[in-house]
């Protein structure tokens, strides 16, 4: 079935051409991309990770020994002895290469006796444990007669010290003109090794500290200029989001606030014609009690036009609040049957006890009787 889909698809690329110069393309640039990228870091991608590969030099400067840690044991396996005299130049690559390893992927681990190294252990407070690696580098400093640049050096805590207020430090010194003196003697160079660590004279995997030796980026420069390209871009871009994303919070922001100027002048406008709709609506509910409780002037006037004969006329009125409930009205005026007023005035309905509080006499220049009448106003309740 496969066989038949890649005849078919070969057939299908030769009649067409265009498709055929899109997939040149496409394969001449996915090279130069993977042509790019060191080959450890694609051997740590499509690999299953990284194998350990241990050079031990024991007391026997003419033999190098060489172990591997067994995948399914655990343990220590030998791999090969080799005499120095047969060592070459490329020899640790050719060993890696017959294993099926690959340098990027294999960590080259150095084996010495332990007199190579020298150790000591001091103790610290339990407080500066933060601070380990400035005191490590202080106390080779003062403690010590090595320079930091002669030398390699790692540290580890002693589990065993038991102090509730200090710990204790236990550090590992080598030298490097006698590293180098070691590995010249058995054609080596320190750049074919990655750590260093005691002689471990059993098969047993001993997770001894290890003094990592400090190597060169071995990125290319084509590689490090994509990734800083990769990562300027990225942070230009971050940086025009957040600025993006800053005006666009401004403008909304902006946007806000005047909404909430334009709905704070609505509601003041709102404010004011509520206050003002209360406001009549008070003055609309006085007047009805008050027109419930007493009579309206409007009411008023028009009782006394009605009684009022033809031939009479009114100078003066006046009307006063004798009591909260009771009205007196003063009337002043002419009138052809000024005697006959008080007894229409107490027919009324909304009038009583009328009363003449002047004597009446006859206007020479109306040539009518004039009067002054006070009566009092009826209260509703009395209807």
């Amino acid at each position: 079935m496969f066989g038949d889909f890649k005849k078919y698809y070969l057939n299908f690329l030769s009649k067409n051409d265009s498709i055929v110069g899109l997939s040149k393309i496409f394969y001449r640039y996915r090279s130069w991309v993977r042509s790019s990228i060191p080959e450890e870091i694609i051997n740590w991608l499509t690999d299953t990770g990284t194998c350990n590969l241990i050079i031990r030099i024991d007391e026997r400067p003419s033999e190098l020994s060489l172990w591997q840690i067994s995948q399914k044991s655990g343990l220590l396996c030998l791999m090969e002895n080799t005499a120095v005299d047969l060592i070459s130049e490329d020899f640790l690559s050719a060993e890696i290469k017959s294993y099926g390893l690959d340098r990027a992927t294999t960590k080259i681990i150095l084996e010495l006796d332990k007199k190579n190294f020298f150790c000591r252990d001091f103790t610290i407070p339990i407080s500066a444990k933060s601070h380990i690696d400035q005191i490590v580098s202080s106390e080779i400093e003062r403690k010590t007669p090595f320079k930091l640049s002669d030398i390699f050096f790692t540290h580890q805590i002693n589990k065993k010290f038991i102090d509730d207020k200090k710990i204790s430090i236990q550090q590992f010194i080598i030298r490097k003109d006698l590293l180098h003196q070691i590995l010249g003697a058995n054609k080596l160079k320190i750049t074919d090794i990655d750590s260093i660590r005691f002689l471990n004279r059993s098969n047993v995997v001993d997770y001894a500290p290890e003094i990592i030796l400090s190597k060169k980026s071995p990125y290319s420069k084509k590689f490090r200029l994509i990734i800083n390209s990769m990562v300027i871009s990225l942070a230009i871009s971050i940086v025009i989001s957040l600025i993006f994303l800053y005006f666009k919070q401004e403008n909304a922001s902006s946007e806000l606030i005047d909404m909430t100027a334009s709905i704070s002048a609505r509601a003041a406008k709102v404010r004011v014609m509520a206050d003002q709709a209360s406001s009549e609506s008070r003055l609309l509910l006085a007047v009805r009690e008050e027109r419930k409780s007493r009579r309206l002037l409007v009411d008023i006037l028009a009782e006394i036009t009605k009684i009022l004969p033809d031939g009479s006329f009114i100078s003066e009125l006046r009307i006063s609040d004798s009591l909260p409930d009771k009205q007196i009205i003063n009337i002043s005026g002419f009138s052809e049957s000024a005697l006959k007023l008080p007894a229409l005035f107490d027919k009324s309905q909304i009038f009583t006890e009328a009363s003449l509080t002047a004597p009446i006499m006859t206007d020479p220049n109306e040539k009518k009787d004039s009067f002054s009448l006070q009566v009092k106003v009826k209260a509703i309740k009395d209807r």
